[in-house]
């Protein structure tokens, strides 16, 4: 099944230690631009306490199969956003021992929106900017898009 396959590549080939270097690095990103966060916050709507991440995770959808794509959004065809309980418990059920997958410290909308920026910011620096990231970083989104379908179709049969 898409769903084993994907979840064992990347337990193999990503630690749970690259999440926490990825909130740790949303934490210094926050800071940094912060003043510039605030403002984006205030033109679209939001509260000016929204941290960067949230900014990001508006970016972030799965890439799902050709197939599937009637059921994605008509403003960004081929791409959907599968939620964030789909994220959060796709993220615990691969990364169980990261420190993002502690119910206690973490909800599911913060987990959701660590996945989301993470998928986000690849798109943008790909559909903004023509970048193109080495073949390990496409097989970690492939799987990861992989993983995240697969649980957002069967939840949905079932």
């Amino acid at each position: 099944m898409q769903f084993d396959g994907a979840k064992a590549w990347l337990q193999k080939h990503v630690p749970a230690k690259f999440w926490e270097m990825c909130e740790d690095m949303w934490v210094e990103q926050n800071l940094k631009y912060r003043a510039e966060a605030k403002n984006i916050n205030e033109h679209i709507g939001l509260s000016s306490r929204k941290p960067l991440l949230k900014l990001v995770s508006y970016w972030g959808a799965v890439g799902v199969p050709k197939w599937a794509t009637k059921w994605t959004c008509p403003e960004y065809p081929g791409f959907a956003d599968v939620g964030n309980l789909t994220y959060a418990s796709t993220f615990r059920g691969v990364w169980p021992d990261c420190r993002l997958a502690d119910r206690a410290a973490y909800n599911d909308c913060t987990v959701g929106d660590h996945l989301e920026a993470f998928l986000g910011w690849h798109i943008y620096w790909v559909q903004v900017h023509q970048a193109e990231f080495p073949e390990q970083c496409r097989d970690v989104i492939t799987c990861l898009e992989q993983a995240l379908f697969t649980a957002w179709a069967l939840y949905w049969l079932y």
